[in-house]
């Protein structure tokens, strides 16, 4: 039976491709609010939309950004109203993705962004999502770490590393 697709998404538009992106810009970026904004709750923390706007709350006081508003005192955040549960939550993420950036220079891109799948949980979650559309999307994950390997491996003597590539151009192709 002949048929035409109509209307595909771009591989970089679809959902799960922006996600790990934006994990990579801000491991390295920690001043990305966007990024942040995008995967503090991707897979799911239990982290709501009231604790998010006590949170920029926070950090629009502080004059800092969200990542950096979760390493405030404890007083401070109880003060923007967030709860002792949603502080450690929060925390918890930080905590994460700096001792992820703390490896930018040294680690081997390809390396690093299938340790940001498996420390965030983002690849646990689409691997338990068996419905045919999780499939696909743990599918696409894979084809984009399958290319980042293939970006390092292209030049066996030259080690990549997401530091050494243009931040601006990961934007890009994001937006």
């Amino acid at each position: 039976i002949p048929y035409r697709i109509y209307g595909s998404h771009s591989f970089y538009d679809r959902a799960e491709i922006k996600d790990m992106l934006s994990y990579f810009k801000l491991v390295v970026n920690r001043r990305d609010n966007e990024s942040y904004n995008r995967v503090i709750n991707v897979p799911a923390r239990g982290i709501g939309a009231t604790s998010m706007e006590k949170l920029n709350l926070a950090a629009s006081k502080a004059g800092c950004t969200l990542l950096e508003a979760t390493l405030l005192p404890a007083e401070t955040l109880f003060e923007a109203g967030l709860k002792e549960a949603a502080i450690k939550k929060f925390r918890e993420f930080t905590n994460m993705i700096l001792s992820i950036a703390d490896k930018v220079q040294n680690e081997d891109c390809y390396d690093l962004a299938v340790e940001i799948g498996n420390a965030s949980g983002y690849l646990s979650s689409l691997k338990a999502d068996s419905s045919p559309e999780g499939q696909a999307r743990f599918e696409n994950v894979e084809e984009l770490f399958g290319s980042i390997k293939e970006y390092s491996e292209e030049e066996s003597e030259m080690r990549h590393t997401l530091a050494d590539d243009d931040v601006e151009e990961v934007n890009e192709i994001v937006t």
